[in-house]
């Protein structure tokens, strides 16, 4: 009996260290996107920035801003993008730029779906990006 409880005491030891140890599937970004818009009015003429971040792998990211300016009838866009390369550690998203003058960026993820972006290089909070 005493062998048999030692035994399974083994066994049941060897499982629990198993599954303990197994990694955990953490926080994936490749293939999501995260943006926010701001819309806003000056002198007449209506401005929608949409900025976003784009994780394309497992450490690759492209920073997008598109803006549209309406006077009147007339609207133009321009497009601005900067690929980044980014490590993620828990909650916390580093990504540096691949382009020289390019800031260095922050992000903090809560609740899998927001993300706090942060302009590491000036100490600005940019905005609260949303995954979509």
């Amino acid at each position: 009996m005493k062998k048999n409880l030692i035994t399974l005491f083994t066994v049941f030891m060897t499982v629990f260290a198993f599954v303990g140890c197994q990694k955990e599937d953490g926080l994936s970004l490749k293939g999501t996107k995260w943006s926010y818009t701001d819309t806003y009015a000056e002198d007449g003429v209506q401005y929608i920035v949409e900025n976003y971040i784009s994780f394309t792998s497992s450490t690759n990211a492209v920073y997008g801003e598109v803006e549209t300016i309406t006077a009147g009838n007339e609207s133009q866009t321009y497009n601005y993008t900067s690929d980044y390369t980014y490590q993620l550690s828990g909650n916390l998203v580093v990504m540096t730029p691949l382009q020289a003058g390019n800031a260095y960026l922050e992000g903090e993820i809560s609740s899998n779906i927001k993300m706090v972006v942060t302009n590491v290089s000036y100490g600005e909070v940019i905005g609260t990006f949303y995954k979509k």
